[in-house]
């Protein structure tokens, strides 16, 4: 907005019109017509002339006043702005604009297909659909709608955005807050991440907390993490104790750690060095790690428990590989299942009772397999050889 200046200010043109109007009142006291001094016919007619110009004059003091009011308001708005953009006080704008701050704690709110830069500081920044948002170094607070990106800075931030949204973030303990087809990569610290349906989650190191619905994909760094996903997602996480739940069609990549991991039908499970709780539905793979590992699973499921004592249980038409240095197993077989054995051959292979139980023990190693065959339960081991050896209770 321009505002042109002239040599005189607006308000003392405003003091001349009311000093003009003051002289035109002296002069009509002093043709006699006040305080009890007589008026003659012929000064009437005087007095009234002058009374009308004063009047007039008084009109346009007022009219002149009143745009004065107007312009010093707008002065003030505009001192207001040029203020909020170099100090951080509020700056409240519309759609379509461009808004850069520098360090400070800001106040920024606009509205849609908005791009605000704030710099360093405590910000605060809400805008509208189809914004971006980038934030320097600070404890942020960014609420946008949908189809918006953040980029917020390292600090303690907490971003809320809707669908199809990007929020990518820096080092600290950040909450971010989306909703489906979001993609969110916070750096390292203790993030907390809730998304929904089609996101991607992207951490770095550190304890997070990450909860999203079917059909997304988390990648949580090193650190004792937990995650919560529906059917069909792609979950990966770092070394440290990781909680993971998910459902159905979903596949579960746990670092190093004493994980747990437990998801629905058709699933897969990795797992690394640790003391891992794995589990699963129907027509599950699992492969866990080197460690003391204790897996569930049911029907139609594929085990591989990996070096350690793991105890095993498994449901009809199972498979369980076990190979050369995989340690002291105990398998619960519900059904029919098959051993997969490798780096042994069948005549290694000695079988003793104990109960309802078969006890392996293989010629030259301390591995074993104990196999706790449920009512009409049976095993068969298969060997590289193509060798095969039938167990029943």
């Amino acid at each position: 907005m321009h505002v042109a200046s002239s040599s005189l200010p607006l308000d003392h043109t405003v003091r001349s019109f009311r000093h003009q109007s003051a002289e035109a009142s002296a002069q009509q006291q002093g043709s006699g017509g006040i305080h009890g001094f007589p008026v003659s016919a012929s000064s009437t007619a005087a007095r009234i002339e002058i009374s009308d110009r004063a009047k007039l004059l008084l009109a346009r003091a007022n009219a002149e006043q009143t745009v004065v009011q107007q312009l010093q308001a707008q002065v003030a708005a505009l001192r207001h702005t040029a203020s909020s953009m170099g100090l951080g006080r509020p700056f409240d704008i519309l759609d379509n604009v461009t808004i850069t701050t520098g360090s400070g704690d800001d106040v920024i709110t606009a509205q849609r297909n908005a791009t605000i830069n704030a710099g360093d500081g405590n910000n605060k920044v809400s805008t509208y659909n189809h914004s971006t948002v980038t934030t320097g170094a600070g404890d942020d607070a960014v609420d946008t709608y949908g189809w918006s990106t953040v980029n917020a800075g390292d600090g303690n931030n907490r971003v809320s955005t809707y669908d199809h949204s990007t929020v990518t973030t820096g080092a600290g303990d950040d909450v971010v807050d989306t909703y489906g087809w979001s993609t969110v990569n916070a750096g390292d610290g203790n993030n907390k991440v809730s998304t929904y349906n089609h996101s991607t989650v992207t951490t770095g190191a550190g304890d997070d907390v990450i909860s999203t619905y079917g059909w997304s994909t988390v990648n949580a760094g090193d650190g004792n993490n937990r995650v919560s996903t529906y059917s069909h997602s792609t979950v990966t996480t770092g070394a440290g104790n990781d909680v993971i739940d998910t459902y159905g069609w979903s596949t579960v990549n746990a670092g190093d750690g004493n994980n747990r991991v437990s998801t629905y039908n058709h699933s897969t499970v990795t797992t690394g060095a640790g003391n891992d709780v794995i589990n699963t539905g129907n027509t599950s793979t699992i492969f866990a790690g080197g460690g003391d590992d204790i897996i569930t699973t049911a029907v139609w499921s594929t085990v591989q428990g990996g070096a350690g004592n793991d105890t095993i249980r498994v449901g009809a038409l199972s498979t369980v590989m076990f190979g050369r240095g995989d340690g002291r197993d105990e398998i619960h077989v519900n059904g029919r299942v098959t051993l997969q054995i490798s780096g042994y051959s069948a005549s290694d292979v000695t079988v003793t009772r104990d109960g309802d139980n078969a006890v392996l023990s293989f010629k030259g190693s301390e591995d074993s397999i104990t196999l706790k065959l449920d009512a009409g339960s049976s095993a068969t081991l298969k060997f590289t050889d193509q060798a095969a050896l039938d167990i029943k209770v």
